[in-house]
């Protein structure tokens, strides 16, 4: 079986500083700006993390080595829910903004 990447690509899989971009999108999220962008961007991201974890677990199973698998899967494992999480929070996140900018406003 060939391997679908070589043991020296490895380590620039980690997919894990695509997170840092996500993150910084919080600041809109905080700020209640941009409320489209900042929802697609997090579930495009969780469902990045999603294909990830199924192309670890779709390795794993074909029997590729552990340098394919490894990055593959706990790339997708940390992203997935980290994403899923936050995507979730945002609704929080949003109807706070807003009722801090109905109140501001009222004043």
């Amino acid at each position: 079986m060939t391997d679908w990447f070589s043991p020296e690509i490895a380590p620039f899989l980690s997919f894990l500083s695509l997170t840092g971009g996500v993150a910084s999108l919080d600041y809109f999220a905080r700020r209640g700006e941009h409320r489209g962008l900042v929802t697609a961007v997090y579930a495009g991201t969780a469902l990045f993390g999603a294909a990830l974890l199924a192309a670890g677990l779709v390795s794993l199973a074909s029997g590729q080595r552990w340098y394919v698998v490894f990055p593959l899967s706990f790339a997708g494992a940390v992203i997935l829910p980290a994403c899923l999480w936050s995507l979730f929070d945002l609704k929080r996140v949003y109807s706070v903004a807003e009722l801090r900018r109905s109140v501001a406003k009222d004043l």
